[in-house]
């Protein structure tokens, strides 16, 4: 057990020396066009499950799908 130790804390250490540093963000701009196609469940004080999909234009174009959970007003 003791030889198997010392490799495992030797590439535990070295892997934390060559990992990279994360890079600063970097800003795009983007327009996001969306609809509500479910508006979720409300249970007790919590809306579950509200779901949104859209499409996004601009420096990063794509689709997007976002479901969520909320307490409502």
């Amino acid at each position: 057990m003791k030889r198997l130790v010392v490799p495992i804390a030797l590439a535990f250490v070295l892997s934390l020396v060559a990992a990279t540093p994360a890079r600063a963000a970097t800003p795009h701009n983007d327009t996001i066009s969306g609809v509500e196609i479910f508006p979720g469940v409300v249970v007790g004080a919590v809306r579950y499950g509200a779901t949104f999909v859209g499409r996004a234009t601009g420096d990063l174009p794509g689709y997007i799908v976002a479901s969520i959970n909320y307490t409502p007003p």
